[in-house]
């Protein structure tokens, strides 16, 4: 079951408040179930009361037993991974506590060649930077084959026989460890692992990091940074308010209740890098 936590902001406690919610054990944090995406969730709100000039301001030494609190209504009700609310203060101490926080990088991974063509509409010609071929990698591969008029490949796997059915299916051709200037070529670059050598690509390229992959030994300019998915039926609505809506549907997908053809990229945020750095 995951676990949608967030904080509940209020105005200033009365004393006598105060001293009920230190003596309670919830401490006033509140727990229900619910189901979201389908899925069975379990919604924690810490209450957070107003500092000073009506500003909610949690203080660490009164939060504590509130996430203490918390933390014994998640491990009752089994709760795994966790889903932060956006304005969620000390995320630390929840996850010290054994649980692991849910994000939304896979769908990097599972929609890897929908976004090298949404980052790169117009584009001809993309890259493909793996150590292997398998899965996801040879899923992304298929995509690039039916957007791109040119496939290239960085790899240290054996691939010819998936380049020789791409090719077959879509009428192109697949070139594996181009040269240095088939790679200034490259309109988009999908990256599941850097290049052990590095590699120098134009600054009209849009690299995209799948997984938060490093690309620190890439040179290059314009990088996609932000992504947002939703769902083919508009499901992504119901997400609560303040949640990130990626780590849901990330949490859907695994738990089986969506599959990669419910989700779709809705947008792909580029930015421009300060200059590009050259390697050598």
């Amino acid at each position: 079951m995951i676990c949608l936590i967030d904080i509940e902001k209020a105005g200033r406690e009365s004393h006598i408040e105060r001293l009920r919610h230190i003596m309670s054990k919830d401490a006033g944090v509140r727990c229900r179930k619910s189901r979201v995406l389908g899925m069975p969730a379990l919604r924690v709100t810490i209450p957070v009361t107003d500092g000073a000039g009506g500003k909610a301001a949690p203080k660490l030494p009164a939060f504590r037993k509130k996430i203490a609190a918390a933390v014994r209504q998640m491990k009752a009700h089994r709760a795994g991974r966790v889903v932060f609310s956006r304005d969620f203060p000390y995320r630390e101490m929840i996850l010290r506590e054994g649980f692991e926080e849910a994000d939304g990088a896979v769908l990097t991974a599972l929609l890897a060649g929908e976004l090298a063509q949404l980052a790169c509409p117009g584009g001809t010609t993309a890259v493909l930077f793996s150590d292997s071929l398998t899965g996801w990698s040879a899923q992304a591969l298929w995509k690039l084959g039916a957007h791109f008029r040119h496939v290239l490949t960085v790899t240290a796997a054996d691939g010819r026989a998936l380049y020789a059915a791409i090719g077959k299916r879509y009428g192109i051709s697949v070139i594996d460890k181009p040269s240095p200037a088939q790679l200034q070529e490259a309109d988009a670059a999908l990256v599941f692992d850097p290049p052990a050598d590095g590699a120098e690509l134009s600054e009209d390229c849009v690299v995209i990091p799948v997984c938060g992959a490093d690309i620190g030994n890439i040179a290059c300019r314009l990088v996609a940074s932000e992504f947002s998915f939703g769902l083919k039926n508009g499901g992504e609505d119901t997400v609560p308010a303040g949640f990130p809506r990626n780590a849901l549907i990330a949490c859907a997908l695994e738990a089986g209740v969506l599959s990669s053809a419910d989700i779709v990229v809705r947008s792909v945020r580029v930015r421009t890098l300060p200059q590009t750095v050259r390697y050598g």
